[in-house]
């Protein structure tokens, strides 16, 4: 935990411009958060009366998993059934760290916020455990084709990997009430705003010749609405159109000195 401390109290003192160093290092907080980003832990100090910089990292701790009726496909020139597949979506995998500075227009806990988030770019990751429609020695080496027209192939593990990839460096812009560094020892946040994301791109991965390292398929694949005969109704469709991704937060902050 100090070590977190220290690196994120780091990031947000180097951040600061030099002629505000004695104001950065005057006052400093520590605090927690939960959202739509997940949750995190997040640094604050001061630049000036009217900013605060706040340097943090989260992770959204949960999955959503489910059988899934998938169709028929074919595989090795074979009809195989991939009804009952279970599937494993993430949020946010690998997290996100962030970086944003709030401005108070004046002397209440209103505040504009600006900044950026970075993190592994997939929105959602999703895992298709397809081990059993497809067989132990071709998996990675054999692609598979849905009857809907969507062809994949697993990593080593029987795997088919489905995600939505954002931008990796997404900036925020967004408004909220509190200072994450108050006049008490305890400070509470509230904050809501949007990430630019540049829309949520679902793909879909061919791993033949490369399973030895599945975090580096061969090729993506767009994945869209006809793929999957439109059975997400549209909804793979649209969620690439739309720019960006909305914010809630809430922190609560320990001042240390």
């Amino acid at each position: 935990m100090k070590k977190i401390l220290f690196i994120l109290i780091a990031a947000v003192s180097l951040a600061a411009p030099r002629a505000l160093a004695q104001e950065v290092f005057s006052h400093a907080a520590l605090g927690i958060s939960a959202g739509l980003d997940g949750v995190g832990i997040e640094a604050a100090t001061v630049l000036g009366d009217n900013f605060q910089l706040r340097a943090g990292y989260s992770l959204m701790p949960f999955t959503y998993s489910k059988n899934k009726n998938l169709g028929s496909g074919t595989v090795n020139g074979e009809k195989r059934d991939f009804n009952n597949t279970p599937v494993t979506v993430k949020m946010w995998k690998g997290g996100n760290a962030s970086l944003l500075a709030d401005w108070f227009p004046g002397e209440g806990s209103f505040h504009v916020t600006a900044g950026v988030y970075a993190g592994s770019g997939k929105l959602l990751a999703g895992e298709l455990d397809v081990t059993k429609p497809i067989k132990r020695d071709e998996w990675g080496r054999v692609a598979a084709a849905f009857d809907s027209g969507a062809s994949f192939s697993t990593d080593a593990n029987g795997i088919a990997h489905v995600d939505a990839v954002v931008w990796k460096v997404m900036p925020y812009v967004g408004i909220g009430l509190g200072r994450a560094i108050g006049d008490g020892p305890v400070s509470f946040t509230f904050d809501l705003g949007a990430l630019v994301t540049g829309g949520a791109k679902p793909q879909i991965y061919n791993y033949i010749r490369n399973t030895m390292d599945p975090s580096n398929p061969v090729e993506a694949t767009k994945l869209t609405s006809a793929m999957v005969n439109n059975k997400d109704k549209g909804w793979i469709d649209k969620i690439g159109n739309i720019p960006v991704f909305p914010m809630l937060k809430v922190n609560l902050f320990f001042n240390l000195f």
